[in-house]
């Protein structure tokens, strides 16, 4: 798997959703999400990147567990490059 796209109208990635998918490089998120839950990407070894269709202020605007990002090596940005994190 090279990489996930979540389709629009998705609003919450519920804990554990991708934890320990070791080869997964980049995901999309819509900016329909509102939620992230706990440790959703924990031991993602192969994550760098997600994509964020939104804006900066709808980014900050996710319910964002505080392990959300497991490790919190993860950066995530828009697709034209702009970083949100």
């Amino acid at each position: 798997m090279e990489s996930v796209n979540i389709e629009n109208g998705v609003q919450q990635i519920c804990e554990h959703a991708f934890c320990g998918c070791k080869i997964l490089p980049n995901i999309t998120l819509p900016n329909s999400i509102t939620e992230l839950g706990g440790r959703v990407f924990e031991l993602c070894d192969a994550l760098e990147t997600i994509y964020y269709d939104g804006t900066q202020e709808e980014w900050n605007a996710v319910n964002k567990h505080e392990s959300w990002n497991g490790s919190g090596a993860i950066t995530v940005s828009r697709s034209s490059g702009e970083i949100l994190l």
